[in-house]
């Protein structure tokens, strides 16, 4: 399920091989079995020379006149629900998309036992990364670039005897926060100064100063201070 309005394609790609590259991510994984892939979105947003490379190439265009922000998605959910509801897992399910409203649905069909798949744009929201077992960055794996994905959970049934196998690798952590160097924190505080800095004089001084200038306007004795 590819949304196409939301993770679009990178300008200077070869279209004839989105799918190859689709394809290869899922092989290189060790996933096997068929693989149907259908895009949705406002197909009068792609240029006819790209709709007929996507569709020549296996990929299955679903046009969804723009009828609003979440007309989309909305069709894609519908298609997606058909298809679970005929597809029992164990099964594979491969998501292209970086919108946070299909997180809560991700995470519900992953603990019912689906295995899921995400390529998705890198200012995608961990919520929704964190519901994959793999996850590719969308303008790199279209190019073909970096096919092996990120790792964030072992399979949905457990990394023993799992019918999807599993990763022995170490996993990410899609909600790890990366911290920002030392160098370029030090570098953003100001500098420090060896001059003692000026401390403002307190306003009951002020006010005692001034009422002693006023009461003696012709001035006064130092002596007359003590």
């Amino acid at each position: 399920w590819w949304d196409f309005e939301n993770c679009h394609l990178p300008s200077g790609v070869n279209v004839y091989r989105v799918s190859q590259a689709i394809t290869a991510a899922v092989r290189g994984n060790g996933i096997k079995g068929p693989i149907q892939i259908t895009a949705f979105g406002d197909v009068l947003q792609l240029s006819r020379a790209n709709q007929e490379a996507l569709s020549s190439t296996g990929i299955n265009l679903a046009h969804i006149p723009n009828g609003g922000k979440n007309s989309a998605d909305r069709s894609l959910l519908i298609d997606l629900m058909c298809w679970v509801s005929q597809n029992p897992p164990p099964a594979h399910l491969f998501l292209i998309s970086g919108d946070r409203d299909f997180a809560n649905v991700l995470h519900r069909l992953r603990m019912n036992n689906y295995n899921i798949l995400l390529a998705t744009k890198d200012t995608a929201p961990s919520v929704l990364c964190s519901a994959a077992s793999i996850m590719w960055l969308w303008n790199s794996l279209v190019k073909g670039e970096n096919l092996s994905g990120r790792h964030f959970n072992q399979p949905p049934d457990g990394p023993y005897a799992s019918w999807y196998g599993y990763y022995k690798g170490p996993l990410e952590d899609p909600f790890a926060v990366v911290e920002q160097p030392i160098c370029s924190k030090v570098e953003d505080m100001p500098e420090a100064s060896s001059e003692p800095a000026v401390r403002p004089i307190p306003k009951a001084v002020m006010k005692k100063i001034c009422h002693i200038l006023s009461s003696c306007p012709k001035g006064m004795s130092i002596t007359d201070l003590e």
